[in-house]
């Protein structure tokens, strides 16, 4: 699936229980940070990613010059593109 994020190149740093995803693209850079827990019920263990912090300024702001961004309801749009696409790479090898 293609998303606006695709031109920033990510990359996965693990440090402990802290996963980072930084997105670069020419002198842009952002990151979302991660922290890796677990729910523990009576009858079931569940490993999760809680998102602890993100910096994206400039990510968005490379975005509203490219024209992905034109309003209030396309930076929601793309804040929670930012979410899913930044999720869908912790799992990456």
């Amino acid at each position: 699936m293609n998303s606006v994020l695709d031109i920033f190149n990510p990359q996965v740093t693990k440090s402990g229980d802290t996963i980072i995803v930084t997105y670069c693209h020419l002198n842009y850079s952002g990151t979302c940070t991660y922290k890796k827990a677990t729910l523990q019920g009576k009858k079931l263990k569940q490993n999760i990613h809680i998102l602890i912090n993100t910096d994206m300024e400039d990510v968005i702001e490379c975005l509203y010059k490219m024209g992905k961004i034109t309003g209030p309801q396309n930076l929601k749009d793309i804040s929670y593109e930012i979410q899913r696409h930044s999720r869908g790479m912790l799992n990456l090898p």
